[in-house]
């Protein structure tokens, strides 16, 4: 009996030590302050924003989501028109705090080149090193 009962003790304690919570980060996307979307890594996450409605001071911003707290470390959104075209920058500061940039220069730069794709990455200190920016979700100006 007392073998039994051994032998159960182990494989429950190794079936849980085993076990981990899965949690997915989470972003909302807010067009000057009205929330628009939510977005997390499954999924086509994409945006489209018609060209003639955009307005000098129009906005984004993101705010996103994961488990683990960060309040003081270096956020940053890039927004990239081609993986090596940077179109602009903008830095944050704690995980779950807003980030907001300008939709004029998106606007701009399709008027410039006529390019209209645009991807989000978002970067912190749990994220910096990896090889590849992740890419939080797409803007597509019609």
């Amino acid at each position: 009996m007392t073998t039994k009962l051994t032998v159960i003790l182990i494989l429950i304690f190794g079936l849980a030590s085993k076990a981990k919570a899965d949690t997915i980060d989470y972003w909302h996307i807010y067009y000057n302050n009205v929330k628009i979307r939510e977005f997390n890594s499954y999924g086509k996450n994409e945006i489209v924003i018609k060209s003639d409605k955009i307005k000098n001071n129009d906005s984004l911003k993101v705010i996103y989501f994961r488990d683990t707290r960060c309040d003081n470390c270096q956020t940053m959104l890039t927004v990239d028109a081609q993986k090596d075209i940077q179109i602009l920058k903008v830095m944050g500061t704690g995980i779950s705090r807003p980030i907001i940039f300008s939709l004029k220069s998106l606007l701009l730069y399709k008027q410039q080149t006529g390019k209209s794709y645009f991807e989000v990455c978002y970067t912190d200190k749990e994220n910096i090193f990896q090889a590849l920016k992740p890419v939080i979700f797409s803007i597509r100006l019609e």
